[in-house]
């Protein structure tokens, strides 16, 4: 009996196309700015005005549904992009969603380093609680995955990766 190919290739990154998942992170990025900027300014018309205080940073900051909509905006959009990039790919759906999660996370904390805006540090603190970091860390990646599955099932099937 003979040995059977593997199933995807063997190494992290082989099969992998590098302009899909960049693509991919992008419109994660910007799409999850976009949803994110419109939230806000449904729940705090003020911020559009440019009175963003330190007292409602304090109220979106203790508001629960807010924190939540927010989780599922930012889940929301790196499905999305990780669907349309591993569409884009249109191989290995299930690896570049995976990797797209990942590089938008690598792209969003390079933007949010303080020293990308020394600016920020003037502006009132938005305190975001605990739980909704952890439980945004551990959705990036299945979030990822999951568009890159609704991918896969969209176009059919994993073609061969040669």
């Amino acid at each position: 009996m003979e040995p059977r190919e593997p199933i995807e290739p063997e190494g992290l990154f082989d099969g992998l196309r590098g302009v899909p998942i960049l693509l991919g992170a992008l419109i994660d990025y910007l799409a999850t700015l976009l949803a994110t900027g419109l939230l806000l300014g449904a729940v705090a018309p003020e911020i559009a005005s440019g009175s963003f205080s330190q007292e409602t940073a304090d109220r979106l900051s203790a508001s629960q549904p807010f924190l939540l909509g927010m989780l599922l905006i930012g889940t929301l959009c790196t499905v999305f992009a990780a669907f349309l990039g591993a569409r884009m790919a249109g191989r290995l759906f299930v690896s570049h969603g995976g990797w797209i999660a990942v590089t938008g996370t690598v792209l969003s904390l390079v933007y949010l380093l303080p020293i990308s805006d020394p600016a920020a540090a003037s502006q009132p603190e938005l305190v975001i609680p605990l739980w909704y970091e952890v439980l945004a860390w551990l959705l990036i990646l299945p979030a990822g995955i999951a568009g890159g599955l609704l991918a896969r099932a969209v176009s059919g099937g994993e073609p061969d990766p040669s």
